[in-house]
């Protein structure tokens, strides 16, 4: 399957909820984030997160994916800036004040593998640099506030990032995300 109808296709899946789902509590918000590593890496980006309760508690599962743009030092003290789609999974607490934990990856490194084959290429690589462009993964837990409709939380995520020939100096992010709820 072609790269861009298996994007569409999870897309359109997103969208494709049970006509029961909307006799549950099913929470669908738009959000953007910003987070940062100690050394001034960054990733910025705006999505959607969709929660779904478990028997109309406050525990719930929710599905999270962003656009986002990120900034990154590599072991080489080298800039690398590439696009990316994280798309999470979530469990929590999601009442007034919650609290969830996540893992999750970028989703256009796993469609388009050689997303981030960029070329930097030397003749003496060093121990740091990577042999394989692992998907990148990350896992994190974040705390959030509700007001009404509008949401917003603090988080900390775990990230591996690397490519071909580069691996990120950093790999321990933190943000703040805010949200608007349907």
């Amino acid at each position: 399957m072609h790269p861009i109808h298996l994007c569409a296709t999870l897309i359109t899946a997103l969208y494709a909820i049970p006509a029961h789902a909307f006799d549950s509590d099913i929470n669908i918000a738009l959000l953007a984030k910003a987070e940062r590593s100690n050394n001034g890496d960054r990733v910025l980006s705006t999505g959607f997160r969709v929660l779904d309760p478990i028997n109309r508690t406050p525990f719930a599962f929710g599905f999270s994916t962003a656009l986002g743009a990120a900034n990154v030092t590599t072991m080489n003290a080298n800039k690398e800036n590439f696009v990316t789609l994280d798309t999470s999974v979530q469990f929590g607490y999601f009442s007034d004040i919650y609290t969830y934990a996540e893992v999750g990856f970028d989703m256009f490194e796993l469609v388009f593998s050689d997303q981030r084959d960029d070329g930097h290429r030397s003749q003496s690589r060093s121990l740091s640099d990577s042999d394989s462009n692992d998907i990148d993964a990350f896992a994190g837990v974040a705390v959030g506030v509700k007001f009404h409709q509008f949401n917003i939380e603090a988080y900390t995520r775990y990230r591996q990032i690397n490519s071909s020939h580069w691996k990120a100096e950093n790999t321990h992010f933190s943000g703040v995300q805010v949200s608007l709820s349907f």
